[in-house]
């Protein structure tokens, strides 16, 4: 069917019973009918923020660019994620373009998200906006080295200009996220870099340390790279474990 070719009332009737996520394709397979409503009808698009987002994560270009004079950039979701962050979590590095060429400037979740996601070349275009906070370059490196990324890893540490060994605000190193998720090839990796092996038993708030998670998780590929690189499975945590002590749950003695 030509909706075009529909009357008017008709056809805001048919798009309005639409869901989102299906007016979103409908929009991105007929740029004309996407046109025609936003010059006629800029309200039937407006009344539905998260076709950006639906749009973005699709990298629909040309969709995109219909709806942006109608839609903020900084409309949320449901997840309270900007179109930005969710067309970097998607990898979408077109979109990623588009919203950062209208002057996106909220650009540290999108840089987090494209990092937990393992999209490198997304990363790369997000590292070179607007400087960043080191405590948004750190929780990115983190959110790498959690999720496995290894390539994403070492471009955030070779552009972002930290070490391997800094903490983010829970106190807890890339090496303390890689162990307590079980990712031992970033394990190995940041093992090999000088700083992370200094700090190797560097405790989070909480007190635990790569080997604490690694322990905890029975994750032993991990507790043997550790253990080999010198960790100290003496290290006691704030409920008083040692590092090497959950296998047999050996707890510090402290005095009454």
């Amino acid at each position: 069917m030509q909706l075009l070719h529909l009357p008017l009332e008709l056809l805001l009737l048919i798009l309005e019973s639409l869901d989102v996520a299906t007016l979103t394709s409908l929009l991105a397979s007929s740029s004309a009918l996407a046109t025609t409503l936003a010059f006629s009808t800029p309200s039937l698009l407006t009344r539905s923020p998260t076709l950006l987002h639906h749009a973005a994560t699709h990298n629909h270009l040309t969709l995109l660019s219909t709806l942006l004079p109608h839609i903020p950039t900084t409309s949320k979701n449901h997840l309270n994620e900007t179109p930005l962050t969710t067309a970097a979590s998607a990898g979408a590095a077109g979109a990623v373009k588009l919203f950062l060429s209208h002057g996106h400037t909220d650009v540290a979740p999108a840089l987090i998200a494209a990092a937990a996601a393992g999209h490198t070349p997304v990363v790369a275009l997000l590292l070179m906006s607007p400087p960043h906070s080191r405590s948004t370059l750190v929780s990115a490196l983190c959110a790498a080295a959690g999720s496995g990324y290894i390539a994403t890893l070492n471009l955030l540490l070779l552009l972002g200009g930290v070490g391997a060994h800094e903490c983010d605000a829970y106190g807890a190193a890339p090496l303390l996220h890689a162990a307590r998720k079980g990712r031992v090839e970033v394990v190995r990796f940041l093992l090999g870099i000088q700083r992370v092996r200094r700090w190797i038993d560097a405790q989070d708030v909480h007190g635990w340390t790569a080997l604490h998670w690694a322990e905890f998780g029975g994750n032993e590929a991990i507790v043997e790279l550790l253990v080999r690189e010198g960790a100290d499975r003496g290290v006691a945590n704030d409920e008083v474990v040692c590092a090497g002590g959950w296998g047999g749950m050996v707890v510090v003695e402290v005095a009454a």
